[in-house]
């Protein structure tokens, strides 16, 4: 991370050391008495105070860039554990659409959709796997949203491709089996598929 700082910080370090290269010749050359002016009693005076003016002026200067440079650094990780989140869930969003065409899964939504005694348990628990489990990590992207670190381009593709993915699950559960809705089914699952890569 210094280094990068280093750059940034050089050209003004170089105005500081010129600046006191030139006081160092003008009081070793003793110009001012040459000229007339008496100020030896001040001299090593006047020096301390050039000293720590310097010192704190570089400290100043390499402090604020360093803390900059944090934030910059801390901003770029933010947007990187943000995009990898979004990719996560749209991924997982696709491995769920394309587990649906596995055999047996149709008939499973149909079974629990129809059969009034099934388990209230089995019922949560297999939907929830498709319309929840893509999206446990949500309320971190939100508040990636609310800090700035993605931008509302990003949020609106996401949320898109959540909403068609959404309608698309709950189209399945009540369409899976229904010859003259696969179709609407297919076209749904086309428009949610590009907006899932869309949004990763």
């Amino acid at each position: 991370m210094i280094r990068r700082v280093i750059p940034k910080i050089v050209k003004p370090l170089i105005w500081i050391a010129v600046f006191f290269i030139v006081y160092i010749a003008i009081d070793f050359c003793n110009i001012p008495t040459k000229i007339g002016i008496k100020l030896s009693a001040i001299n090593m005076y006047i020096m301390s105070m050039v000293i720590s003016i310097v010192i704190a002026t570089v400290a100043f200067i390499i402090t604020y860039y360093l803390i900059q440079q944090r934030e910059i650094e801390k901003q770029v990780n933010q947007q990187k554990i943000a995009v990898k989140l979004i990719r996560t869930t749209m991924r997982l969003c696709e491995t769920y659409i394309y587990d649906l065409d596995r055999p047996g899964i149709s008939e499973m939504f149909c079974r629990i959709n129809n059969e009034e005694d099934a388990e209230i348990k089995e019922k949560l628990s297999f939907f929830s796997k498709y319309e929840d489990n893509p999206f446990l990590y949500d309320s971190y992207i939100s508040q990636f949203v609310i800090n700035g670190v993605i931008t509302d381009s990003q949020m609106q593709r996401y949320e898109t491709a959540k909403n068609l993915y959404i309608s698309y699950v709950t189209a399945y559960k009540i369409c899976a089996k229904k010859e003259d809705r696969q179709d609407l089914l297919y076209q749904m699952k086309q428009e949610t598929l590009e907006a899932i890569c869309k949004a990763k």
